[in-house]
């Protein structure tokens, strides 16, 4: 999870999502949703609102995140050779976690992570993905 996102941010989601037709590394379409960054929790600054995207290449098997949803979020940047996609954030369902009204965390994917964080306070998981970088960084 650590190793490919640019930035980790937490983020609402303000606008429902759209569907971008594109050909990109032989994918067809990608979900865009348009967030606004309540927090850089580490790593690169990231615009307030940004866009994300999800390939929508296996319908359900990554998060469709609704308006006003609330999520923490590993980041990368689509760069200027990705066409339509250039400016965007990818993210994956494996670097996202829901942040329930009540300020608990819930893993999107149901992987190794999702033992270690789900039912967490965002605050405890903010201060772990810190650390997570700062080991990342340090090997």
């Amino acid at each position: 999870m650590a190793d490919k996102a640019d930035s980790y941010i937490e983020a609402e989601v303000i606008a429902p999502p759209s569907v971008l037709e594109t050909n990109v590394w032989g994918i067809q379409a990608y979900h865009v949703i348009t967030v606004e960054v309540l927090k850089r929790i580490e790593g690169e600054v990231v615009p307030a609102k940004i866009e994300l995207i999800i390939s929508a290449r296996v319908e359900g098997a990554d998060p469709m995140l609704r308006q006003g949803m609330r999520v923490i979020a590993g980041v990368a940047k689509a760069g200027e050779d990705a066409g339509r996609l250039a400016g965007k954030y990818f993210v994956s369902r494996y670097s996202t976690f829901y942040v329930t009204d009540s300020g608990y965390v819930l893993s999107v994917a149901g992987d190794d992570y999702a033992e270690e964080v789900n039912g967490r306070r965002a605050e405890w998981f903010r201060g772990w993905l810190r650390g997570l970088t700062l080991r990342r960084n340090e090997a």
